[in-house]
C-alpha cells in the first residue's frame, strides 16, 4: 500500500513538472510579446505606418520572428491583436487555417479588453480553432493578454497549444492510472478522452481549489 501511494505522489510530481513546462512557454511567449524591444518596436511601428508598403515590410518581419519563435517549440499558435481597426493583427500561421477577425466575437473577448498589461486571461480548454489540427486535437489550451507599451493599449496576444500535448504529457506515465486536469470550476480541461473535456468531474466536491486555478487530479 505505502509503494503505491509513493508511486502514485512520484507520478504526480513529473505531470506536474511536465504540465509546468508547457504553461511555462506559454507565459515566456506573452512576456516575450510584451517586453521584447524589437518585437515592441515593430509592432509600435506597424500602428503609426501610413504607407502600404513598409507596413507590408513590417508584417512579414513581426510573422517571422513569430515563426521562429514557434519553430524552437511545440506546436503552438500565437495571435497579436493590434487595436488600431478591427482586422489588423498578426499569426505564425495562415488565415486559411484561422481568420483571426473571429476573436474579436469571442464571448471572453470583452473581459480581456479589461484586464490591465500585467494580467493574464486564462482561457483554458477551447475548441480548436485551427482547421489544419482540429481533428488531431479537438481542443487547444489558451491564454490571453492585452499588450501596453505605452498609457495605452496596443492590442492583445492569444497563445495557444494542443489539448494533446498536456495530456500525452500525463499519460505516457500513468499506468492504469486515470489522470486529467480540472480546472477551478470542477471542470476538465484535459483528458485522453477528448469526449469528457468540458464536462464536471464526479468528485470535485472533494477537491478544494483556490480562485482561477486548477489541479491535475489521478482516481
Amino acid at each position: 500500500m505505502d509503494n503505491a501511494i509513493s508511486n502514485s505522489r512520484e507520478t504526480m510530481q513529473i505531470v506536474e513538472l511536465n504540465l509546468s513546462g508547457l504553461i511555462n512557454t506559454m507565459l515566456y511567449i506573452t512576456n516575450y510579446i510584451q517586453f521584447d524591444g524589437e518585437m515592441n518596436s515593430l509592432i509600435s511601428a506597424g500602428k503609426e505606418s501610413r504607407n502600404d508598403g513598409e507596413r507590408a515590410l513590417n508584417n512579414v518581419k513581426i510573422t517571422n520572428k513569430l515563426g521562429s519563435i514557434a519553430n524552437s517549440l511545440n506546436d503552438i499558435y500565437i495571435t497579436i491583436l493590434t487595436e488600431e481597426e478591427e482586422g489588423s493583427g498578426y499569426t505564425n500561421y495562415s488565415l486559411y487555417n484561422h481568420n483571426f477577425q473571429l476573436f474579436y466575437d469571442e464571448p471572453w473577448f470583452d473581459k480581456l479588453q479589461k484586464t490591465n498589461a500585467y494580467e493574464l486571461h486564462w482561457l483554458g480548454g477551447q475548441p480548436n480553432y485551427i482547421l489544419s489540427s482540429k481533428q488531431s486535437s479537438p481542443y487547444l489550451m489558451t491564454i490571453a493578454r492585452k499588450l501596453q507599451y505605452s498609457t495605452v493599449p496596443s492590442g492583445y496576444a492569444i497563445i495557444s497549444i494542443k489539448e494533446t500535448d498536456f495530456h500525452e504529457s500525463f499519460s505516457k506515465i500513468s499506468g492504469n492510472q486515470e489522470v486529467m486536469l480540472v480546472d477551478s470550476t470542477g471542470n476538465v480541461l484535459s483528458h485522453q478522452d477528448s469526449n469528457k473535456i468540458g464536462r464536471p468531474f464526479p468528485y470535485a466536491d472533494r477537491i478544494r481549489f483556490n480562485e482561477d486555478d486548477a489541479q491535475v487530479t489521478t482516481i
